[in-house]
């Protein structure tokens, strides 16, 4: 008899043990979907603790539409043209303007070069009359151009007092728009009303 009555009371300690595992596990199954519904919320729906302006951003967030993408932007290593006209404009005094235009085409961060070359001959004389120019464009934008120029010009002229020989040598580094001309120079004769004057004009070739 007291066997029995000690084989039931063990049955009923393992019994209760087992119960009281059964409640843990099933409270923590029933614990869970909460948690997720707590902690995970959809993007665009207002957080707790949130402020009014915070609750406002986040609506936002998940009704506005991403605005569309703006142009492509000119990266330096792209191979993209740019061409180059050098205006020289050479007046004396009242006189019709003579008007030399030079165009050439050179890649970003290439170089260009032009060289031309007269010969004035005379009796007892030869003179020769170069006219050159350097330039070397670089892309600082989208629509920005920065450009190195060197230039040579050399004329030969009679004046009232004889033959003069005048000479311009001139060297630039400078920016500018793209298709817009900009005047660089406007040089005066040492011995002469005459002036040169030099325009630039530089567009990317797309």
């Amino acid at each position: 008899m007291t066997t029995g009555i000690c084989l039931m009371k063990r049955l009923s300690r393992r019994m209760g043990h087992a119960a009281a595992l059964m409640l843990l596990v099933a409270g923590t199954v029933a614990a869970q979907p909460a948690a997720r519904e707590e902690g995970v919320r959809e993007e665009g729906q207002p957080q707790p603790g949130q402020t009014a302006a915070q609750e406002r951003a986040a609506q936002e967030r998940g009704t506005l539409a991403l605005p569309p993408p703006g142009p492509a932007p000119v990266y330096a290593g792209e191979p993209l043209n740019v061409r180059v006209d050098v205006t020289i404009t050479d007046q004396s005094g009242a006189e019709k303007p003579v008007v030399k235009t030079m165009s050439l085409i050179a890649i970003h961060g290439g170089t260009g070069q032009i060289r031309t070359e007269v010969t004035m001959r005379s009796p007892g004389s030869q003179i020769e009359l170069p006219l050159s120019i350097d330039v070397s464009p670089q892309l600082i934008g989208r629509d920005r151009i920065r450009v190195k120029l060197t230039l040579e010009y050399q004329t030969h002229a009679k004046l009232d007092q004889g033959m003069q020989t005048s000479n311009v040598k001139e060297s630039f580094s400078f920016a500018l728009d793209n298709g817009k001309s900009l005047r660089l120079s406007e040089s005066a004769d040492p011995a002469s009303d005459r002036k040169v004057s030099v325009d630039v004009k530089a567009t990317i070739l797309r």
